[in-house]
């Protein structure tokens, strides 16, 4: 130890750097005080293959040999000897899109890592160290990240952890003094400096459409609970009634292209196609809502193939016709099984998604899939309209079959067969 260091140590990341962060925590390292982690994988299949299906960006940094060379050197390397090795190992890795790619079920074998990977590599699987570890979490996310629900599902599990979500993309946080929130933590848990952190609430959050910070304890908030709006002919019905009965069949576009806005790589966002799927919008909106929280759907559908892919999206349909994506979810059909999740959630609905969990469509035969939206905080202004959009396809499918066959799904919903999508609504406050 240097005469200088009290042997505290903290650890600081994001993205794949945030996941080493919180694998730290696994190991008991009696050093390791303090970690700032954002936007990581609290369990890796809910993260990369979110409700089953391959449609993520996250594929990890792929690099040639001449990318690597033009790295500097270390000290002592000036022939590139070290680092022409070390550029060489890097190929011989596995590529993580073929691994993830391979793993379709939360208990797949990989035989080219010798693992269950999905278990092996997630953070939720040490659940139990990480606590006997006790180092102070700090949670960073974004509103417009695809992990933002890992952060909050990884702070109810581990006591005492802080969050921060702002309306910002992957490891972003653009207008906010994130290194200074950063120092003020680190100082209180690695130099013991009162710096006020402890008397703040655990969780801060930006709602989008309100345009201001906020603050609370708990997480779902208590002043939002679950809105139904059922998906009738016509359009949304919001509340108890059901509306009228609708049986609405659509063709799966495999060929859907994603908008000039979508963006790429760990950034990119899910589009709002016109003409693709199936759109039921609400009545224009007498007063602004506010959206807080994580959606909840609850719908039948029926399909002329074995399986089929649902996205939903939330969407704001302002007066003048625009449409953006405020949330999103999706399932595959065939692994709609509910089970009982070995870690708190928020109240979500949870698919162990093993190989022996799949069931089959059966042409034409109603099934009852489950699933959440991605959180947000978001606020529908006064003349605007809520919309779901359901589609069987999505522009960030990765290693999609060209040659599959594109399936008619039908959407249902009557008195046997209730379809509905929950929001959390919050109240005045």
């Amino acid at each position: 130890r240097q005469p200088w260091s009290s042997g505290a140590i903290g650890q600081y990341g994001c993205s794949n750097t945030g996941d080493a962060a919180m694998h730290a925590m696994t190991v008991n390292a009696p050093h390791l005080k303090a970690v700032f982690a954002g936007c990581f994988s609290w369990n890796k299949y809910d993260a990369m293959r979110r409700g089953g299906i391959f449609a993520q960006w996250g594929t990890g940094p792929t690099r040639t040999i001449e990318q690597d060379m033009a790295v500097p050197p270390v000290a002592g390397d000036e022939g590139r000897v070290l680092l022409r090795q070390a550029a060489e190992e890097h190929m011989r890795g596995v590529p993580l899109f073929e691994l993830w790619k391979s793993l379709p079920y939360r208990d797949s074998f990989a035989p080219s890592v010798q693992s269950t990977f999905w278990a092996e590599g997630s953070a939720s699987s040490y659940k139990p160290q990480i606590l006997q570890g006790g180092a102070a979490l700090y949670i960073v996310g974004g509103w417009r990240d695809e992990l933002r629900d890992q952060g909050l599902i990884a702070r109810m599990n581990i006591p005492g952890a802080r969050i921060l979500i702002g309306d910002w993309l992957h490891c972003e946080n653009e207008g906010f003094a994130l290194v200074e929130e950063a120092h003020r933590f680190f100082d209180r848990h690695l130099k013991q400096i009162d710096t006020g952190i402890d008397r703040d609430p655990p969780i801060h959050y930006f709602v989008t459409g309100a345009d201001e910070w906020r603050a609370t304890s708990d997480w779902p908030l208590p002043q939002a609970p679950q809105v139904p709006f059922a998906l009738a002919k016509g359009g949304l019905v919001q509340g108890a009634a059901r509306g009228a009965a609708l049986r609405q069949t659509f063709d799966v576009d495999y060929t859907v292209q994603p908008c000039a806005e979508a963006g790429s790589g760990s950034r990119v966002q899910p589009c709002h196609l016109s003409g693709q799927g199936l759109s039921l919008a609400g009545k224009v909106l007498a007063a602004p809502v506010e959206v807080t929280g994580h959606g909840l759907a609850d719908l039948w559908i029926a399909a002329d193939t074995p399986d089929a892919n649902l996205f939903l999206l939330l969407e704001d349909v302002a007066p003048d016709g625009t449409i953006k994506v405020v949330t999103e979810g999706r399932l595959k059909a065939s692994l709609r099984k509910l089970d009982q999740a070995p870690w708190a959630l928020p109240g979500l609905p949870w698919h162990r998604a093993f190989a022996a969990d799949v069931q089959p469509l059966q042409p034409g035969v109603p099934v009852r899939l489950q699933f959440d939206l991605l959180p947000t905080s978001y606020v529908f202004a006064k003349g605007h309209r809520i919309q779901f959009t359901l589609t069987g396809s999505d522009h960030r499918e990765r290693a999609r079959d060209p040659q599959a066959q594109p399936a008619r799904i039908t959407l249902i919903s009557d008195k046997a067969h209730p379809s509905a999508v929950s929001l959390p609504i919050a109240s005045e406050r």
